[in-house]
């Protein structure tokens, strides 16, 4: 994973999400996104599963998402993150465009330098997530968003 919008802490982060994560069904992707909010100059880290959609067969064009698991200890042991405090908002979010989500507070440290992050572990897709996994029913495929289904 290379993005250089972000600092290579942020990467480290995001990093220790992938290897923390398991799909309930085989599913590559990821979704990320990350920010600095400049009045409490900490970094707000959002991370969620993705929308799959079938392509082809009976249920051409259903959306659907792989049910995971966010395994919050294996993250908790990374170098360099600690975890100062742990909380889930709900389990069935009062806001609709919200997911409900599991939120941990902490600082990622590295040598002398500390960096304050609010991990956002989102327990389903965004509302207006779109599709970036293709799945093609007839030829049992996977196809990502850029690539071109036949």
């Amino acid at each position: 994973m290379k993005n250089n919008s972000y600092p290579d802490w942020v990467m480290n982060i995001f990093n220790a999400v992938v290897e923390s994560w398991t799909y309930g069904l085989e599913c590559d992707h990821i979704n990320f996104k990350a920010q600095l909010n400049k009045q409490t100059k900490q970094w707000e880290i959002w991370c969620a599963p993705i929308m799959r959609e079938l392509y082809a067969g009976q249920h051409d064009g259903k959306k659907f998402w792989s049910p995971f698991v966010f395994n919050n200890q294996k993250f908790n042991k990374r170098p360099n993150i600690l975890i100062e405090e742990s909380f889930m908002t709900s389990s069935k979010s009062i806001n609709p465009d919200s997911p409900p989500q599991l939120i941990l507070q902490g600082k990622y440290k590295k040598r002398k330098a500390i960096h304050d992050f609010r991990l956002h572990v989102l327990m389903e897709p965004e509302i207006s997530s779109k599709s970036i996994e293709i799945l093609n029913t007839i030829e049992n495929k996977v196809f990502t968003q850029k690539e071109e289904v036949s």
